[in-house]
């Protein structure tokens, strides 16, 4: 059953109207994104994390009743749509929109629009009382949003554009040694501007999924800005305390891709780390780029890069590799970042650069494509607008397998999924385990180094306590299957009242009973969920779950 108003995105200082409109309603909201903390008022009512997985994100439009969403002032005025609204409609979630005349010309009647608050709260009606008519028609655009707007389609039209290029230039190129690279196929080197390849499903993270999928795509290998050692010791230590930080995720891959990461059969990616303690050095990063050449055995192929700008050192990459086809993919006019003008120059004789030495350039926008042109008139014949694209989402199928390490462990298996830390409420578990020794408890996650949990581990000398660890997300299925109850023993305290807890939305995902504490922020979920006050109630209403099942059956 969906329910809420959801929100992925970060807060902003000049505020973001929709958002403030949306906690005046009494439909539950909750949001992911940065400095809402900052920003909003009272906005651990709402706030449900800083950071979210791209993976993870189609539970949450799965599980929503409607998404808003707003456009900057420059989108709207260059009629550039947001693709959040891509992202959703493709989940056959609906969405609440600003309103602009190219998103009214791709979607009239599937998009509910404002234009000022009393029009956004008409939108909420409309939706309440209309709601199996609107979500009809939303998901009635699932083969057009898979045919037209996903990066499956925008990777053909590129590899196209591609193909010919290539086939143009290879008809004019003369060969120094006849039989050069005789089979028809690419190497491709991508140059992105950050270090977050693998991590938040980006525009060239999907891209780069689908152009692997052609047969004539022999590898891609992704190399991610460099970053200095010092600063991965930083994020190290802000990953220490919190997990679900962009920190911990980058550090934690940076480190996998120094030596090349790899969870696909095609795509590889690189991360060259400055030592401790030295600057960045253009010698020492051709260096690695040499020992990457000859890892990968660049060169035996034809070699398209790609860079997506700001690189500032793509022409190492030029120098370095025999380039057959050079394109640049201008997601955003880095520009308008900055106010410094001193970087503004700088990003802007880089534009310049690119545009001069690349063989073709897309961007995701018109905006991006004037001020290109404005740059540098000459190469206007190269110039495309490839729009942002969607991947389609389908529903979350579990693996129903039994994991090896639960195959001796009885049933009822009282299950908790996530991670350990003060709001674990240790003395409940104690309470628990003592009085009921039939009934087992499962644990899975991380645990911080917290005098609560290592009581908790004093307490797995007993039969029915079962402490596993942590659980690669992909096998995580498996094991909510075994679950006869899932629980969430939470103390309210600091932490608990600062988080909305994801893990009982993915309980319910997988249909498991569910019994959690009394805690904050889980207003939404609580029509899915049995809640104890105290220690004797959450052991009876685990007790009604074993009887009864899910608070909510299948049909409801």
């Amino acid at each position: 059953m969906r329910q809420g108003i959801l929100f992925i995105g970060i807060g902003r200082a000049e505020g973001r109207l929709c958002v403030n409109w949306a906690t005046e309603c009494e439909e539950p909201l909750r949001i992911f994104g940065r400095h809402w903390k900052k920003y909003l008022k009272d906005a651990n009512q709402y706030f449900a994390g800083e950071l979210i997985d791209n993976k993870d994100i189609r539970h949450e439009y799965i599980r929503a009743k409607v998404t808003i969403n707003d456009h900057w002032a420059d989108m709207k005025a260059y009629q550039f749509v947001n693709n959040r609204i891509f992202d959703a409609l493709a989940c056959g979630l609906p969405v609440i929109s600003d309103s602009f005349d190219e998103l009214r010309k791709l979607f009239p009647n599937e998009v509910l629009y404002y234009n000022d608050k009393y029009s956004f709260y008409e939108c909420i009606k409309r939706l309440n009382e209309d709601y199996d008519e609107i979500k009809k028609r939303v998901e009635g655009l699932s083969d057009l949003i898979k045919k037209e707007y996903s990066f499956d389609a925008r990777a053909k039209s590129l590899m196209k554009i591609t193909n010919a290029y290539a086939n143009h230039k290879n008809d004019k190129k003369e060969y120094a040694a006849e039989g050069t690279r005789k089979e028809d196929t690419w190497d491709v080197v991508l140059l992105w501007k950050q270090n977050d390849t693998g991590i938040y499903g980006r525009r060239h993270d999907m891209l780069m999924k689908y152009f692997a999928e052609d047969a004539k795509i022999h590898k891609i290998i992704v190399f991610d800005s460099p970053i200095y050692d010092n600063l991965l010791e930083k994020y190290l230590e802000i990953g220490k305390a919190d997990s679900t930080t962009r920190e911990y995720y980058i550090e934690n891959l940076a480190r996998k891709k120094e030596f090349g990461y790899s969870d696909s059969q095609k795509i590889t990616a690189y991360n060259y780390i400055i030592p401790q303690n030295k600057h960045y050095k253009a010698a020492d990063y051709s260096e690695y780029i040499q020992y990457v050449k000859r890892k990968e055995d660049l060169g035996k192929r034809n070699i398209l890069l790609w860079v997506c700008p700001k690189v500032y050192d793509f022409e190492l990459f030029t120098n370095n590799l025999d380039v057959d086809i050079m394109v640049s993919d201008f997601i955003d006019d880095e520009r308008e970042f900055y106010n410094d003008h001193k970087e503004k120059d700088k990003i802007t004789q880089n534009y310049y650069k690119l545009l001069c030495r690349s063989d073709y350039v897309f961007c995701n926008c018109k905006t991006v494509y004037n001020n290109l042109i404005e740059l540098c008139p000459k190469r206007k014949e190269i110039i495309n607008v490839i729009p942002n694209a969607v991947e389609p989402i389908d529903a979350v199928e579990a693996d129903i397998s039994i994991p090896k390490r639960l195959t001796h462990i009885p049933h009822p298996i009282i299950g908790y999924a996530g991670n350990f830390s003060s709001r674990f409420d240790v003395e409940l578990i104690n309470y628990l385990s003592t009085k009921h020794p039939g009934w087992h408890f499962v644990f899975i996650g991380s645990t911080l180094i917290d005098k609560r949990i290592l009581e908790l581990k004093e307490l797995k000398e007993r039969k029915n306590i079962h402490i596993l660890g942590v659980v690669p997300y992909k096998e995580l299925p498996s094991y909510l299957q075994c679950f006869d109850v899932a629980i969430m023993p939470h103390i309210a305290n600091d932490q608990s009242i600062a988080m909305n807890p994801l893990k009982l939305f993915v309980y319910a995902l997988y249909r498991k009973p569910i019994v959690s504490s009394n805690v904050p922020n889980i207003d939404e979920v609580q029509p899915l969920a049995y809640i104890a006050k105290d220690a004797v109630e959450f052991e009876n209403l685990i007790m009604l779950s074993l009887n009864k099942g899910p608070k909510i059956d299948d049909k409801e």
